[in-house]
């Protein structure tokens, strides 16, 4: 890290005292440097703080409690009081698997284990949360497309185990702990089919301490421009849940490295599992992060868009398979999650439709607290700072097949927003709080 260090120090000076203007000798010195540092070889400095990161990232779960849960039933709007942030140290280890033969590419598992960090959190691990029975809403999502006799039993066994659209549960087990779903369990045997691991639901369940999902990325060596770009997912050179084959591109890194040498013109490609996409961020404006000039760089309206009004986005409606297509700010992920009813978005709906935000009672979209960032230094590529933020939503609409379905709004109904954050010497508690 020190090298690194002591360049970003010297591009600082350079680019105060002007010293790009000596014949470009001391540019193409740096340069030559970089391409050489910026590669990852087994064994080698960049490669080494790539396998295990040692800056601290902070992931922030903010829960959207809700105040009014029997009115919803009646068809009410639901008030929301924003909880939080319960704060999660992450420790973050890539697990090689293999480089390929002429080592341009390596493949591996990135090990993530989480700690909870009560002096930063605004509440504890053993905080109610009412929110909505995510499990259940996916049963009943299935069920719609069930016979009527199966539809019949799936509302017995909801009935024999009291399930309701809303829940109250702690923190722990909405996020890594998980709890028992005995419905899942019935309705699992008499499809013989798995609809949760263990019967047991957490939106991080089984998550802390895992390997995540096969990743095969550039490594520089053959390519600088191409370091840490994304080549392979789950062995796949492009994705398969969309309706075309440019929404299904796999193109970018995972956000936490990019390749060196950025202008105010680059735009940033990025990779995102959790999306089943790619997306890409722009540039904003310059910076300066503890006194290194870098890029703000943000993700776009456009990425999000409806397709009425970016028609690249199209393809990532589907059809009419999952609903008719939503508006700018959100996206179904139902075709990449078995058809759940889940929406993502950018938290409280920023720079998504009016419409979402007005659906429920208490959301306030704020450019600075929700928006996703990144401050670059641009000859390096390093991130200084910055968060990724995304809100999980269900999509709510009313049927009278199931009980608490009968009346409820048909919304977009927002669950917790998460905020993963890099943030350098910045960890104080006053940012958490």
């Amino acid at each position: 890290m020190k090298f690194i260090h002591i360049l970003l120090i010297c591009l600082s000076f350079k680019t105060a005292t002007g010293l790009w203007g000596w014949g470009g000798k001391i540019s193409g010195f740096f340069h030559n440097k970089l391409e050489k540092a910026v590669r990852l070889t087994d064994g080698g400095f960049v490669f080494k703080l790539w396998r295990d990161a040692d800056v601290p990232i902070y992931m922030l779960v903010r829960f959207f409690n809700v105040t009014n849960p029997d009115l919803v039933l009646r068809g009410d709007k639901p008030i929301l009081e924003e909880v939080g942030p319960y704060v999660y140290q992450e420790r973050r280890e890539n697990h090689v698997e293999e480089f390929s033969i002429d080592n341009s590419t390596v493949t591996y598992r990135t090990k993530t284990t989480f700690y909870f960090r009560p002096d930063y959190s605004n509440g504890t691990e053993e905080d109610i949360i009412t929110t909505i029975n995510v499990p259940y809403t996916v049963m009943v999502e299935r069920g719609l497309n069930l016979s009527s006799l199966e539809k019949f039993v799936l509302r017995e066994i909801f009935e024999t185990n009291g399930e309701r659209l809303f829940i109250n549960k702690n923190v722990s087990e909405l996020l890594f702990e998980g709890y028992y779903q005995p419905s899942v369990a019935e309705a699992s045997g008499l499809a013989n089919d798995t609809l949760l691991p263990n019967n047991t639901f957490g939106f991080f369940y089984g998550k802390n301490e895992s390997l995540s999902d096969r990743v095969e990325i550039y490594t520089g060596v053959s390519n600088p421009a191409l370091f840490a770009q994304t080549r392979s997912w789950e062995g796949q050179t492009e994705l398969t849940f969309w309706d075309d084959q440019y929404c299904n591109m796999i193109n970018g890194t995972d956000a936490t490295v990019f390749s060196p040498w950025l202008t105010r013109n680059t735009t940033l490609q990025i990779f995102s599992p959790d999306m089943c996409r790619s997306l890409y961020m722009v540039y904003e404006k310059d910076v300066r992060v503890t006194g290194i000039k870098a890029y703000k760089f943000v993700i776009p309206k456009s990425v999000l868009e409806s397709a009425e009004v970016n028609p690249d986005n199209q393809c990532y409606c589907n059809g009419e398979e999952f609903g008719p297509c939503l508006q700018t700010g959100v996206l179904r992920l139902a075709p990449c999650r078995g058809g759940a009813p889940v929406v993502l978005s950018w938290p409280h709906f920023y720079n998504g439709d009016e419409v979402y935000v007005n659906q429920s009672i208490g959301l306030r979209p704020i450019k600075d607290a929700h928006e996703g960032f990144a401050m670059i230094e641009p000859y390096t590529g390093l991130i200084r700072r910055g968060s990724k933020r995304y809100q999980i939503n269900v999509e709510l609409k009313p049927t009278r097949q199931f009980r608490d379905m009968k009346r409820v709004p048909n919304m977009l109904f927002p669950v917790m927003w998460v905020e993963e954050s890099k943030l350098g010497r910045f960890n104080t508690r006053s940012y958490f709080t």
